[in-house]
């Protein structure tokens, strides 16, 4: 498999690599003329290319072919994450990636214990393009700022389902709300942290339109609830199809 990189830099079928995806490329894969490596531009194609020179701070790279790439869900999840405490937020972030999240969004909510200026996201962007480069993607998902619980409500309208677990929530199961939730293209998740949810914070979630589910019997942290919950989405529309 060719060496994966992501960029912005193009002018038609010259590619530009610089900056820290340059110094990976030259530094770290000790990368040579002629060699072919795959580039990105976000844009859910892989393009492979060969690199045709190697300046001080910049490799020049000609598009030999380009296709779409098989890795990119069908369906637009973004995640809706309340930050949790030491770096549990880097582990959701990478295994999100991996699993085909489109977007993740930090929050606080009443019960957090973390503030926001402890969440570092040009970091989480590194990790997420990190993530996306060993899986195999040809987008790495945004990483938005920190927002409050209330900013986060107001984005809900954008989707077509929202689903919230709620260790609370007893009788309604994560299985059979997806099954009800009639084929959406694009779902909103949303993950508490150690603390959870108040209730107040649930009502508001449900006149938004959130469909508030149990994941069993058990009590999962915040990053295992957020990991658990991708997996059974992205299983349960796309039944985790290869190749197509």
């Amino acid at each position: 498999m060719a060496k994966r990189f992501f960029t912005s830099y193009t002018d038609g079928d010259i590619i530009l690599i610089q900056d820290e995806e340059y110094h990976h490329l030259v530094n770290v894969m000790r990368a040579q003329i002629g060699e072919q490596i795959t580039v990105c531009f976000n844009d859910g194609y892989d393009n492979l290319c060969e690199i045709i020179s190697l300046g001080k701070n910049l490799a020049t790279l000609k598009i030999m072919s380009r296709q779409k790439n098989n890795a990119e869900a069908d369906i637009d999840v973004t995640l809706f994450q309340a930050v949790p405490k030491g770096d549990k937020l880097d582990l959701i972030v990478q295994k999100s990636t991996e699993l085909g999240v489109k977007k993740i969004v930090p929050f606080l909510s009443k019960f957090t214990q973390t503030k926001a200026i402890s969440v570092k996201s040009d970091r989480l962007k590194k990790v997420a393009t990190e993530a996306a480069k060993q899986c195999g993607r040809a987008v790495v998902p945004e990483i938005e700022e920190v927002k409050t619980f209330s900013e986060v409500l107001k984005t809900l309208d954008e989707y077509d389902y929202i689903l919230m677990p709620y260790e609370l929530e007893k009788t309604r199961e994560i299985k059979t709300a997806l099954i009800k939730a009639n084929k959406p293209t694009s779902i909103a998740i949303i993950i508490g942290s150690e603390g959870g949810f108040c209730i107040d914070e649930i009502e508001q979630a449900k006149q938004c339109g959130a469909d508030i589910v149990s994941l069993g019997n058990r009590i999962l942290r915040a990053e295992t609830a957020a990991i658990s919950v991708m997996s059974i989405v992205i299983y349960q529309f796309e039944q985790m199809k290869t190749g197509v």
